[in-house]
């Protein structure tokens, strides 16, 4: 009898949890209900306690055959790949091959010879200071939507001819896939192997990832390829990847070989403490700890810890989310930059099913706002450069109110708390101007105390000629072994990068060129005074300062 009422109360159990996870399964296909066979779309998986408890592919895997997606379309993934690359590194540690305190020219002895020591640690955590190469070939006028070719090695030797770094070593974090290109390269050397191979035999064969692979040759047939879409004003464009670059990037998976990988994070199938190894965090100088595991980035969502990375290139959009204490993940791959953001979407499916397990509820921020009359608010407005990360803000003023705008997408209300100081509003940042509004600091003690600083600049193209003439001119670069060419010609001014093709520059400009917003590259001039231009500074969110001298 009380055997019988056992199973009848386990059965109930399981009938309860099935219809409550068919009513979430049926709110997760009302999210994609618009992506179908003429649209790219996204494969999903959902992760509980070992099991992928559900799995699905919405919209297309190729347009032109009508191909849909599934959880075994294969996916170019990008900088989610980088984990796997870690993974590597950490076997080789444990395995008595290297150490990640090691210098890293005793594995590349063609790196330069910095004044700081950079070891496989700074790679790992990025916090090296090498640039990053995607912004170097941009630098070079490569093509921006990255579908030319492109390999490791190319980017090997441009890394070798750098000579400064963004910063010492183990001092800042600034993300660089260089980092990992160099630990692909010291994988390589270590282990005598390619990474496609050394992956395979350490990592994807002991997992049963018999559908993932390090890809170095665009034009290997690889089973259920997915392709990648550009939206345009008609409809789609298929991206083409030309690039052989691996290691920062470079897996081709499918959501079933990535719920067999984020099982290794459960097992010592890998090494012993696999878990633990990956979910180390780095540190910077004075032992201040950053968010940047290897290859996973930390985070905290209602009292559960999480780790993520996201990847993207050529239109392919990754994420893979895993809260560890409740044995919880999400896989979200995308075909398409014009569809929603993945990581969000991954957010609203870990909402639907993490909810009861929330620990806190986010508290209302409190802030107690001053009168700031509309004379002083109109003075802080304007556009504001941080100098670090070479992008900018703006402040606008409307409706007698301050609104901060970091002009892509994200627009804040700015809440007086003192004459120069505002709190954006539900956030904890805060702003705080000086020198006479000539300078905006930004603090959020949310983000690992971040503070930045930025400069008020004049957004506003030049009024004449006169006014560029005397840029006009050759600049070279021995780090990039590049040209710049500026000239006058039919009352215009140009830019010649090496031998590609003009781009002009003023006064009507062309596409992608915009004056004074250093947001994606940064061009500028430096000289001891106006009439002398001698050097030209190029830059980005994640390289601080390339310099061209004049010839």
């Amino acid at each position: 009898m009380l055997a019988n009422l056992r199973s009848t109360l386990i059965l109930s159990w399981l009938l309860v949890n099935q219809c409550q996870g068919q009513n979430l399964f049926a709110e997760i296909d009302r999210i994609f209900s618009s992506f179908n066979q003429n649209t790219p779309g996204y494969a999903i998986g959902i992760i509980k306690d070992g099991n992928l408890i559900y799995s699905k592919g919405y919209g297309s895997a190729n347009l032109e055959y009508k191909i849909a997606l599934t959880d075994t379309s294969s996916f170019y993934i990008a900088s989610l790949s980088k984990q796997f690359t870690a993974a590597c590194i950490i076997y080789l540690k444990e395995q008595g091959k290297i150490s990640l305190q090691d210098d890293i020219r005793n594995y590349i002895p063609e790196m330069p010879k910095y004044s700081k020591t950079i070891t496989i640690d700074h790679l790992l955590h990025h916090t090296s200071g090498i640039r990053e190469w995607s912004s170097l070939v941009l630098f070079q006028g490569f093509n921006p939507s990255f579908e030319d070719h492109i390999d490791n090695q190319t980017i090997l030797r441009l890394i070798y001819q750098q000579k400064e770094l963004n910063f010492d070593p183990g001092t800042a974090y600034k993300y660089s896939s260089s980092g990992y290109i160099l630990l692909t390269e010291i994988i390589e050397r270590v282990s005598g192997m390619p990474l496609k191979e050394f992956a395979k035999k350490v990592l994807f064969q002991p997992l049963g990832m018999e559908n993932t692979l390090f890809e170095d040759n665009h034009s290997e047939v690889v089973k259920n390829r997915v392709e990648s879409y550009r939206s345009t004003e008609t409809g789609y464009e298929r991206m083409l990847k030309g690039f052989d670059v691996y290691g920062d990037g470079g897996i081709l998976t499918t959501v079933k070989d990535l719920a067999k990988w984020d099982q290794a994070f459960y097992s010592n199938v890998i090494t012993s403490d696999f878990s633990n190894q990956m979910y180390r965090l780095g540190r910077m100088k004075g032992n201040r700890e950053i968010d940047y595991a290897s290859g996973l980035i930390k985070g905290k969502n209602k009292g559960l810890t999480y780790y993520q990375h996201q990847g993207g290139m050529i239109q392919f959009d990754s994420y893979m989310i895993r809260y560890p204490q409740k044995q919880f993940s999400v896989i979200v791959l995308s075909n398409s930059w014009s569809n929603p953001y993945s990581g969000y979407i991954a957010g609203k499916i870990a909402d639907l099913f993490l909810s009861k397990d929330y620990e806190i509820t986010d508290n209302p921020i409190i802030i107690e706002p001053i009168q700031v009359d509309s004379h002083h608010l109109k003075q802080y407005a304007g556009y504001f450069w941080n100098l670090e990360d070479n992008y900018y803000n703006l402040i606008s003023y409307r409706n007698d109110s301050l609104f901060f705008d970091n002009t892509e997408g994200f627009v804040e209300y700015l809440v007086p708390i003192a004459l120069n100081t505002f709190q954006l509003k539900n956030h904890s940042s805060r702003i705080i101007f000086e020198n006479n509004n000539t300078i905006m600091h930004y603090t959020d003690s949310t983000l690992n105390n971040v503070e930045m600083t930025f400069e008020k600049y004049n957004p506003g193209s030049p009024k004449s000629m006169s006014a560029l003439k005397n840029y006009s001119g050759e600049y070279f670069s021995e780090e990039l072994q590049t040209w710049y060419r500026f000239f006058i010609t039919n009352e215009a001014f140009f830019l010649k990068i090496n031998n590609n093709s003009p781009i002009k520059l003023w006064p009507e400009h062309g596409p992608r060129v915009r004056w004074n917003t250093p947001s994606k590259v940064w061009i500028g001039f430096v000289g001891i005074n106006f009439l002398d231009r001698s050097t030209l500074i190029l830059g980005d969110s994640r390289v601080k300062r390339v310099d061209l001298h004049k010839q």
